[in-house]
């Protein structure tokens, strides 16, 4: 038991540590808000998705393409969007405050914080399962996303093709698609080209998780305390809590249920904040979500993979 538990502290808590120094360095002020946000548009715009991409080059996808899990990592964002979206409505007359509450409860931060941790649990085929996965799901976020903000904050009008134009321009998808491409081409990136792309791959993590520490304003924490906590306990505990056993209904074991773990208690994503404050959301509840999402989902992550680990399940 000891050793699981061991097992599961090494994957998990490197990542929280890089978060803790992000948290540190902008305290003792040897990083500042430019670098911050240069950082991040970096991270996002370039580092993580050359990761996706390299993933998906190295994967198999004969092998790694289970529909089961990737048709339940589809839907649990459809099924939580709209459950939370349809008792919300009743409960919830400030349509910003229910705009940011929906979206932090369903937004996942899986490229940044949760494919590091897969890898770190499960080695290469945890980051290429989880590679896939993003790719898949990256435009449902998307779209379920621009619609419920279109929705609750721009008085109901939705432009699908805005919607479809911002998803076909989302750095990872055409990091997916062009690494989909190559993967079946009869060539494959030169040596100078592939050597790069992992010199770029291997600064993403790092530069990630140290951004999401510095990016974190906690002045805002005692704002909007009720409706960020409870959509946090929604977004890392409730739904592990009921697709978890869903997915080990279905047949998941293994990695695999492992990756639907870590998939399920991924903290509110950064994005989620950035969108509510352009598109007319509460910023403060999402910032809140954001902070409170990220160190509870360690949490959940680690005490759900000893758990499942040491039932034999992973």
């Amino acid at each position: 038991m000891f050793q699981n538990f061991l097992f599961v502290v090494n994957a998990v808590l490197p990542v929280f540590i890089l978060i803790l120094l992000g948290i540190i360095l902008k305290r003792t002020k040897l990083i500042n808000e430019g670098f911050t946000k240069c950082a991040s548009s970096i991270t996002f715009k370039i580092a993580l998705p050359v990761v996706l991409f390299q993933n998906m080059l190295d994967a198999d996808f004969n092998s790694l393409f289970n529909p089961k899990l990737v048709g339940l990592c589809i839907a649990i964002p459809i099924i939580v969007t709209a459950v939370v979206w349809f008792i919300s409505a009743r409960l919830i007359h400030d349509r910003a405050k229910m705009a940011s509450f929906i979206h932090g409860s369903f937004r996942i931060n899986f490229a940044i914080l949760s494919l590091p941790i897969c890898e770190n649990l499960f080695g290469d085929i945890g980051a290429q399962v989880g590679g896939l996965l993003l790719s898949v799901t990256i435009p449902v976020y998307n779209v379920l996303a621009v619609i419920l903000l279109s929705v609750c904050c721009s008085k109901g009008k939705v432009r699908p093709l805005k919607i479809l134009l911002d998803v076909l321009k989302n750095p990872f998808i055409i990091a997916a698609i062009l690494g989909a491409i190559l993967k079946f081409m009869p060539f494959g990136l030169p040596v100078f080209l592939d050597k790069s792309v992992s010199y770029v791959a291997d600064m993403a993590t790092p530069l990630a998780l140290l951004t999401i520490g510095a990016s974190f304003d906690f002045s805002r924490v005692k704002s909007a305390f009720p409706l960020s906590i409870t959509a946090t306990m929604i977004k890392t505990v409730l739904i592990p809590l009921i697709f978890v056993p869903i997915g080990a209904w279905m047949g998941l074991a293994g990695y695999e249920l492992g990756i639907l773990m870590v998939y399920c208690a991924a903290p509110a994503a950064v994005t989620s904040y950035i969108m509510s404050a352009e598109m007319g959301g509460d910023p403060d509840i999402a910032s809140n979500i954001v902070l409170y999402s990220t160190f509870m989902s360690g949490v959940v992550i680690l005490l759900g993979i000893f758990l499942l680990r040491t039932m034999g399940i992973v």
